[in-house]
């Protein structure tokens, strides 16, 4: 089984190389996803750092609100900068009413250049998440940027989950 999967990749592989030729260059919408864990680290480095790194998420174990900051660097064959950002997803889990805020802050590794701040009060279920897109107030001004990050404050036992993040770029052709 292992070889059948391991044959299957090559050819589709080496079928992608033959046919990239013959490929013209458009932009198209990338999607990254992953747990925040990965993504984000605290704000407190040493003992009165109350977050924990877990395997699906960032969780605060403390009594006290916490700091984290996230990258979200988007992945390019190409080698361009992102003709735009289409979103940015933050999904957070907690105690019903607890409330989240975020800011996302976009520009080059040497400029920033947008702050958008938003927060979300977690429902009924203790799910909730904030969104950035095309709708948000001054999120033009992320066209064409580097890099994006954000900052959170996350209250006493809520987790930072997952997060999406989609962009347009060129396709590698």
């Amino acid at each position: 089984m292992r070889i059948l999967a391991h044959t299957s990749l090559l050819a589709m592989g080496i079928g992608g190389l033959l046919l990239a030729g013959t490929a013209s260059a458009a932009d198209v919408t990338w999607h990254q996803s992953s747990t925040m864990s990965g993504n984000c680290q605290s704000f407190e480095p040493g003992p009165t750092n109350t977050l924990r790194n877990r395997a699906l998420g960032v969780e605060n174990v403390g009594a006290a609100t916490m700091g984290i900051a996230c990258a979200f660097e988007p992945q390019f064959l190409t080698g361009d900068a992102p003709t735009s950002y289409t979103m940015l997803m933050l999904w957070f889990h907690g105690a019903p009413g607890q409330v989240v805020n975020c800011t996302l802050v976009a520009g080059h590794y040497w400029s920033v250049s947008s702050f958008l701040a938003k927060s979300v009060t977690l429902g009924s279920s203790g799910d909730g998440f904030i969104s950035w897109d095309v709708g948000t107030t001054g999120w033009a001004t992320t066209t064409g940027k580097s890099g994006m990050s954000t900052t959170c404050n996350l209250p006493p036992g809520v987790w930072a989950t997952n997060s999406h993040f989609w962009y347009v770029a060129g396709n590698g052709a």
